[in-house]
């Protein structure tokens, strides 16, 4: 479907849930919360919910009148539309709400996802959900105010590792420039997301470091947090946003491995890669999926096991150059 069939449907219909993934980063909460704004802006019924705390960092954005729902706290809307959400089991338990949904939507940059939603709209060319969503504004004849444009700006700017992934192209700072001209502070937003950071999040970056495996002759970066250790420094899930980044920047780090458990005992993977791995690829052997250069995945098998595994998938990856 065309992103002017998504406008359409959004103005045809009423009784919104839109739902954000589970692990939520910058660009499906400033994505959901953007969308949410836009169709109250429509006089529409809506609410965003997320299996998962939202990251102290990203609390600017919420406004007086905005609640992002725990999925068991939330009501049943008729509709629903999963943002930024790769595969079905990324929306955690709000999946419960996907499935009861009269109609069910999917607003997606991501190449890897499989259009499991009724109505799907993927650009994989995007380099952020907040891109398509900023085009979707223009589809509904909305005018960006200074919210709107914020939480639009908070997706591409995460999502893009500010403006310095691959994925950044002329149409990013083109939307980008547009977010500024619709009067976005632009300082303030880097300083609430990259400048306020919680001690906790610098004791579990340290002891991610204090982790570190070098593969390869350094051409593998790998590190582990168990659930023990992110206790012991009191450190929150999105504490460890940005980990997986930082082994990227090593010097001769071709791709970069953080496995974090979970509180079930389960096995949150993130994949980077610099240049010619497709990391994608590798987490698709795990069901899991997103970019070439950024991808991830839940593994529910051992730590070793998991480990093992994505050292020999790696390691056959590099022995191809």
């Amino acid at each position: 479907m065309s992103l002017n069939d998504v406008a359409r449907k959004l103005k045809a219909l009423d009784e919104f849930t839109i739902i954000a993934h589970i692990s939520p980063d910058g660009d499906t909460i400033g994505s959901s919360l953007a969308l949410l704004s836009m169709l109250k802006s429509l006089g529409k019924t809506a609410q965003v919910i997320c299996d998962g705390f939202i990251p102290k960092q990203y609390h600017f954005m919420l406004g007086e009148t905005d609640i992002i729902c725990l999925p068991e706290d939330a009501l049943r809307y008729k509709n629903v539309i999963a943002v930024d959400c790769a595969a079905k089991d990324r929306l955690g338990t709000a999946q419960k709400h996907f499935d009861a949904a009269e109609l069910s939507m999917c607003i997606d940059h991501h190449e890897t996802n499989s259009g499991y939603a009724e109505l799907n709209y993927i650009d994989g060319k995007a380099a952020s959900t907040g891109e398509i969503i900023l085009r979707l504004a223009d589809e509904l004849g909305i005018l960006l105010d200074k919210e709107i444009a914020t939480r639009i700006y908070t997706a591409i700017l995460t999502d893009t590792g500010r403006f310095c992934y691959s994925n950044t192209t002329p149409d990013t700072h083109r939307a980008a420039a547009r977010l500024h001209e619709a009067g976005i502070d632009a300082a303030k937003i880097c300083s609430h997301i990259y400048q306020s950071e919680p001690i906790s999040k610098l004791m579990i970056q340290a002891k991610a470091l204090e982790n570190l495996e070098l593969h390869f002759g350094g051409r593998l970066a790998v590190t582990t947090i168990t659930q023990s250790e992110m206790n012991a420094v009191r450190a929150l899930s999105g504490d460890t946003d940005g980990i997986v980044e930082v082994l990227r920047s090593i010097e001769g780090v071709e791709v970069s491995v953080f496995i974090r458990e979970g509180k079930d005992g389960s096995y949150k993977v993130s994949l980077r890669s610099k240049e010619y791995v497709d990391v994608s690829g590798i987490a698709k052997r795990f069901a899991g999926g997103g970019h070439t250069h950024a991808a991830g995945f839940t593994s529910y098998k051992a730590l070793k096991f998991t480990h093992d595994q994505l050292v020999n998938l790696v390691l056959k990856q590099l022995e191809d150059r």
